[in-house]
């Protein structure tokens, strides 16, 4: 008896005093008898980053594609302004007929696939655009289609 009497006790002190959230921050003043709150954590994301560019680039070539001179992009590099930035990919890669583009989440590679597929039959579009998981493959256009599939198994074994 004693100990429930102490235990509402302490709940209805933390009530009327108000309680901090986890940020630091404090609540607002409870009337008393009012339940408080728990603050939780947001729920951790579902979808499963892919690796660096590079690191998918690396695994394709041990695959045994012909990926010849890779060039590894950085924010200052990058001839698109996209590395790093809001909306951006977070790695990128190119060869001479193709490159990888890594995003921070999979609605953000859908985004982009969306709008590249958006240029195709025009002057911008520029040949294969694949997704799997962040990351999305570009192919040239010179490619065929036999030889873009390779490439595309290829680049779904390494970025699952």
């Amino acid at each position: 008896m004693r100990t429930t009497i102490f235990a509402a006790a302490a709940v209805l002190t933390l009530a009327g005093c108000g309680a901090a959230t986890s940020g630091g921050q404090q609540q607002s003043p409870r009337t008393q008898g009012s339940p408080v709150a728990a603050v939780s954590s947001p729920a951790p994301p579902t979808s499963r980053r892919s690796p660096s560019a590079a690191t998918i680039a690396t695994t394709m070539r041990a695959a045994g594609l012909k990926l010849g001179q890779v060039t590894v992009w950085t924010a200052s590099t990058d001839p698109n302004h996209l590395l790093g930035r809001p909306g951006g990919y977070t790695s990128k890669v190119e060869w001479s007929k193709g490159g990888i583009e890594v995003y921070p989440d999979v609605a953000g590679a859908a985004r982009r696939l969306r709008y590249l597929k958006g240029l195709a039959g025009t002057v911008l579009g520029d040949g294969y655009d694949y997704l799997a998981g962040t990351a999305i493959l570009r192919l040239a256009r010179d490619m065929t289609p036999s030889q873009a599939r390779m490439w595309r198994v290829a680049f779904e074994r390494a970025a699952p």
